[in-house]
């Protein structure tokens, strides 16, 4: 049984926070959209993404199968994320802009984002917000390094 609500209950605004943070390689492998040790280019995988987005919201079987496998490779994050009190949601997604640890945000992003509980998807959208700015914020800053350098 999923922990997860089912992705055809979530927002666009959910659906795409989940695709964009949440699917990576190991998804898109098991899916059989992208081949084990392939390199893909940041374009390619986006454009794979979507597809399976797509995919996933016309075939039940396709989002079944793809929850499960986002629920088991979250499992730890999900089972914290659901213990916590709603007062705490808004907590966990502050410390974590207060010292971002990039390979905790999928699971918590996954966790939030497909919560059964109204105000854990909405402070899922918030921290990919704001997760979302502090990336492109860096990227330019470095990308104004490196012409400055």
């Amino acid at each position: 049984m999923p922990l997860s609500i089912p992705l055809n209950q979530l927002s666009c605004l959910g659906l795409n926070t989940v695709f964009t943070f949440s699917v990576g390689a190991a998804e898109l492998v098991e899916m059989g959209l992208e081949v084990k040790g392939q390199e893909t280019s940041p374009a390619e995988r986006v454009r794979r993404v979507r597809a399976l987005m797509r995919h996933a919201n016309s075939e039940p079987a396709v989002r079944q199968r793809l929850t499960a496998a986002l629920d088991l490779r979250y499992a730890d994050t999900l089972l914290f994320v659901r213990t916590l009190d709603e007062a705490d949601l808004s907590g966990v997604a502050q410390a974590w802009l207060d010292t971002p640890h990039p390979e905790a945000l999928p699971g918590l992003i996954w966790a939030l984002a497909t919560d059964p509980r109204e105000q854990a998807r909405r402070v899922g959208i918030g921290l990919a917000r704001e997760a979302t700015w502090i990336s492109c914020h860096a990227l330019l800053e470095n990308g104004r390094e490196v012409e400055s350098g």
